[in-house]
């Protein structure tokens, strides 16, 4: 039988491999991109962005960064189409990229590809 000291660190040991597990998984799946993010009230968040690009790359091994900056405009008139501004910078994909669409949930589902691929094009999915 097993007293309550061994039972305890037994328990801590196991709580602390589980942990250490956990935390490299994370790390793997995490992208190196650096996000600025700007759009209006309403739309997704930097940090919704984010968690879809974590999603979007989980197989991804890459450990360059790369950096963005997303800029969403509403539209200038009764009619018209939202705007998403996009800036890349790293990771051998400098450019500036332009999508029009319906609405910002669509544009920042737009960012989430367009970044995703740029970051890595191989394990994008």
């Amino acid at each position: 039988m097993m007293t309550a000291r061994p039972l305890a660190a037994l328990v801590l040991c196991v709580a602390l491999a589980l942990s250490a597990t956990t935390l490299s998984a994370t790390a793997v799946g995490a992208p190196n991109i650096g996000l600025d993010w700007h759009a209006p009230p309403g739309c997704p968040t930097r940090q919704d962005l984010l968690v879809a690009l974590s999603e979007a790359l989980t197989t991804s091994t890459k450990t360059e960064r790369l950096e963005v900056v997303a800029e969403v405009h509403e539209p200038a008139e009764h009619g018209a189409g939202w705007t998403l501004e996009l800036t890349l910078a790293g990771n051998d994909m400098d450019g500036e990229r332009r999508v029009e669409g319906p609405h910002c949930e669509a544009l920042a589902k737009s960012a989430v590809l367009i970044i995703a691929m740029a970051y890595d094009p191989i394990h994008f999915g």
